[in-house]
């Protein structure tokens, strides 16, 4: 072998590496840009699930506010109606005892 064959092996061997680094380059240009682009679509999703369930909390705290009041006017309810049938009872009472 020769001079010239040697560095045409050399020279050969030298732009297959450059190409080679290049490629790998591209690549990872490429898988980066991807990445951030699905991390943009994850965050975006996430922010969107996150405000839903903030939203979802508040519905919930107020359903439960409203059913605490709900049962609160049941109670209340139900006592003016035994108030109401015991005052009903007296009236009665006090018609009969007053007719002759």
């Amino acid at each position: 072998m020769d001079n010239t064959d040697d560095f045409k092996m050399k020279n050969s061997g030298s732009i297959m590496l450059k190409t080679l680094i290049i490629i790998l380059v591209i690549t990872v240009a490429v898988l980066s840009f991807f990445c951030l682009k699905i991390n943009d679509v994850v965050t975006l999703y996430k922010d969107k699930y996150n405000s839903q369930s903030i939203s979802a909390m508040m519905i919930m705290k107020t359903n439960h506010s409203l059913t605490a009041n709900s049962n609160s006017y049941k109670d209340q309810s139900q006592k003016l109606n035994k108030e109401n049938s015991e005052l009903k009872k007296q009236n009665e009472k006090l018609k009969k005892s007053w007719m002759p």
